[in-house]
C-alpha cells in the first residue's frame, strides 16, 4: 500500500498516472526535525536549508 502524506493532490495524480507501470526503482526521501539542530549535519549551509537537502538530492539523481 502506498500512502501520500503531503501534497496529496499531486501525489495521487502521480499514483494514478503510474499505477499500471511496474516499478524499476524506489527512492524514498525524508526529513525530520533532528536535522534542524545546529551542528548536527554538514548537509545544507544552515539548519533550515537542510529541509531541502533530500529534495536537492532527488533533483540531482533525476537531472544529474
Amino acid at each position: 500500500m502506498i500512502r501520500v502524506y503531503t501534497q496529496r493532490r499531486q501525489g495521487h495524480q502521480w499514483l494514478q498516472q503510474y499505477q499500471k507501470c511496474p516499478p524499476v526503482i524506489a527512492c524514498i526521501l525524508g526529513f525530520t526535525a533532528t536535522g534542524l539542530i545546529p551542528g548536527i549535519s554538514a548537509a545544507g549551509a544552515t539548519p533550515s536549508a537542510r529541509q531541502y537537502t533530500a529534495i536537492a538530492d532527488a533533483e540531482f539523481l533525476v537531472k544529474g
